[in-house]
């Protein structure tokens, strides 16, 4: 069950004692999970707060808190022109391999036709290397 943040409280409140009149946590519960995701204004960052909650047989209740942060901004003002460089030399990188493999599809093409796609240029090697390009096109956008 969700507890959605733009919920009214009466809503929340009303899952809640739902839950509860239903039984959701039991004997056979093993684990329960809450999350938040928090904006700090201060340090420019954005945080997800993972909670969980893990039950033993026992009666034993293992607590685990789970931060996960990431700067709202990728370049800060002290960042600096190694930064950059990083992030021209990974995306010259991905260039590469997007170069390099569009000149084998045309070439395969060129040399052996539409089928030689299958036949010849379709082994493990190249898929890896067009869901690297794949990848880093979706970390891009």
């Amino acid at each position: 069950e969700w507890l959605w943040v733009h919920d009214d409280l009466e809503v929340s409140l009303a899952k809640v004692q739902r839950m509860r009149e239903e039984g959701w946590l039991d004997m056979w519960t093993q684990k329960a999970e809450a999350s938040i995701a928090v904006y700090n204004a201060e340090h420019g960052l954005h945080t997800l707060v993972n909670i969980n909650l893990f039950f033993s047989r026992s009666g034993r209740i293992w607590k685990w808190a789970i931060p996960g942060s990431v700067f709202a901004e990728m370049y800060d003002s002290k960042s600096t022109a190694g930064s950059y460089a990083l992030d021209i030399s990974w995306i010259g990188g991905l260039l590469w391999i997007v170069i390099s493999e569009g000149w084998d599809v045309h070439m395969t093409i060129r040399l052996y036709g539409v089928r030689g796609l299958y036949h010849e240029y379709a082994n493990i090697w190249n898929m890896v290397d067009w869901f690297s390009v794949w990848g880093g096109a979706a970390i891009i956008i």
